[in-house]
């Protein structure tokens, strides 16, 4: 191949998100966990077929997890790359005084409400649900209550009209839905799936939605009327979507993250696991209570 396009292939490839891509995922399997790069998906709104950048799942169960067994616990990390070279990310905090489950209920879902078969409300601990388990978590959503906010892409020096400024809008966004809309699809599929499994007990399952970007992550909130701009290597945004397998809208916390901050977040929702596997170990006995599948309501 003649020498100057080989490296005009090389200049363009660089200016695409795809080395980032390869970076995510040499990241994810150093660290242990099992990934599917550019996994397909179907879009449940228009029927599509898309994809997303990454695919996670945790390392193998460690001892935190093996107090809860017979439990079974289903955790993911999904991820979807952005390369924002000339434009940013900015965060408008919402000053959100605490996060509860309601904030992030579409990156679970809860069995025994969901399926078809109902269980008789006679047969359920009526002040234990996941999640109201979720909520007592020290999950890293906590202390970024403050700080969750609306996501947006901004080129500096460009008009809001600039094309390239939409441009940088429109990748934040699709960013966004790519993760929404990819986590909406696995509940529904793993909703159906369930439905042909024995195992005596639900599983407990929950998904991390990370935008990992190549660029710069801001920070805004109004002081004395007037936007004070923070840069920052990790910010999460609030996202909403009504999946086809609820009658509702449903929360989603993204957790927004450049790529050198990337390796640090990976450790937060290890963390995130550990605790939910105490929690779940200190209240086992109802836990086993709530998840057991019942008989089929007449």
């Amino acid at each position: 191949m003649n020498p100057d396009k080989l490296e005009d292939l090389r200049k363009a490839v660089v200016e695409t998100g795809f080395p980032l891509e390869l970076d995510v995922d040499d990241v994810l399997t150093s660290l242990g966990f099992w990934t599917v790069p550019n996994r397909p998906y179907t879009d449940d709104e228009t029927g599509k077929e898309r994809e997303v950048d990454n695919y996670a799942l945790f390392p193998d169960p460690n001892e935190d997890f093996l107090a809860i067994r017979p439990l079974g616990v289903s955790l993911h990390l999904t991820v979807e790359c952005k390369k924002l070279s000339n434009a940013g990310i900015v965060v408008f905090k919402a000053k959100k005084p605490a996060v509860t489950f309601h904030d992030f209920e579409g990156q679970m879902y809860d069995f025994p409400y969901l399926m078809e078969h109902r269980v008789r409300a006679s047969q359920l601990t009526t002040d234990f649900h996941l999640g109201w388990l979720l909520s007592k978590c020290k999950m890293h959503y906590t202390g970024f209550a403050p700080r969750i906010g609306i996501a947006r892409g901004v080129m500096p020096g460009r008009k809001k009209s600039g094309r390239k400024s939409e441009d940088a809008e429109d990748q934040v966004f699709s960013g966004v839905m790519q993760l929404v809309k990819a986590q909406a699809h696995d509940v529904k599929e793993s909703i159906a799936r369930d439905k042909e499994i024995s195992n005596p007990y639900y599983p407990l399952f929950f998904t991390f939605l990370a935008l990992v970007v190549d660029g710069d992550i801001v920070e805004v909130e109004s002081i004395g009327g007037l936007p004070k701009l923070i840069p920052v290597p990790h910010a999460i945004a609030k996202a909403y979507l009504k999946p086809s397998y609820s009658e509702n809208y449903l929360g989603y916390l993204i957790d927004i993250v450049s790529k050198e901050h990337f390796p640090k977040y990976l450790s937060l929702i290890k963390a995130d696991a550990a605790s939910l596997a105490s929690a779940i170990g200190m209240d086992k006995k109802r836990a086993m209570d709530y998840l057991t599948r019942r008989s089929k309501v007449s």
